[in-house]
């Protein structure tokens, strides 16, 4: 959906939310190495959210707050 229309942003927040999930998933099963780069590709569509309105105070928490949870697992 990003690629048909990258100015919406609730794909993008969608699709950060299904990697931190996929991350997650592998973070149970012990994958440390392949959640790294979701994690990592989640945050960066997080930020640029959050770049798009500096004023948005809740997508700069959500993400450090879901970064902080998926790390500490």
């Amino acid at each position: 959906l990003i690629a048909a229309d990258p100015a919406v942003a609730q794909y993008r927040r969608d699709t950060s939310l299904s990697l931190e999930k996929l991350a997650n998933a592998f973070l149970a099963e012990g994958d440390a190495g392949s959640a790294e780069p979701l994690i990592a590709e989640a945050v960066t569509i997080r930020a640029a959210l959050a770049g798009a309105d500096p004023t948005a105070v809740a997508p700069l928490r959500a993400a450090a707050l879901r970064l902080r949870i998926s790390i500490s697992k």
